[in-house]
């Protein structure tokens, strides 16, 4: 197996935010996608910076050209079903959400447990938020064998967020 990586630098300001790998395995290939969007306040600079890297990410996503493909890490979006609703989220944000499952992306871990609510941040009000997400493109989406949120790495410090567990037969 060869392994491929491409940092994609969208731009200076959001620096290592989106990275590119291609395994490349028996003439096939897929590529992993690890993303950082940006969180935001009430800010215009900061709902700016967001809502730029959500449309170059978008763009990107749409040059794959039916890759197989693997998207991970940190979205800071929730699905728009999310329980609870927060009213602080703007509809561009669930759009941008949607926007993965127009262009032939599942979320795994609604995939394995379509009916079972987890939370991968917690706020300083108890609030949880599924901010973390695995999403597999369409001719991948029967491969998955599971996918869970790994609450220890919140839980024991190790960071602020769960850890996202993909399974899946490549």
């Amino acid at each position: 197996m060869h392994v491929f990586c491409e940092l994609l630098i969208l731009s200076n300001y959001n620096f290592s935010r989106l990275i590119a790998c291609d395994l490349l395995y028996s003439n096939k290939s897929l590529r992993i996608i690890g993303l950082y969007v940006p969180s935001r306040d009430r800010s215009n600079e900061k709902i700016l910076r967001k809502k730029n890297f959500c449309i170059h990410t978008a763009d990107y996503i749409q040059s794959l050209s039916n890759i197989p493909s693997i998207l991970c890490g940190d979205f800071n979006i929730l699905d728009r079903n999310h329980v609870p609703h927060y009213a602080s989220f703007l509809a561009w944000e669930y759009n941008f959400y949607d926007f993965f499952h127009n262009e032939g992306f599942f979320g795994a871990f609604a995939h394995c447990y379509p009916k079972k609510q987890e939370y991968s941040w917690v706020g300083r009000t108890n609030d949880g938020y599924r901010y973390d997400y695995i999403f597999v493109s369409t001719d991948l989406i029967m491969n998955i064998n599971d996918c869970q949120y790994l609450h220890e790495t919140r839980t024991g410090s190790l960071t602020d967020h769960s850890a996202v567990m993909l399974k899946m037969k490549v």
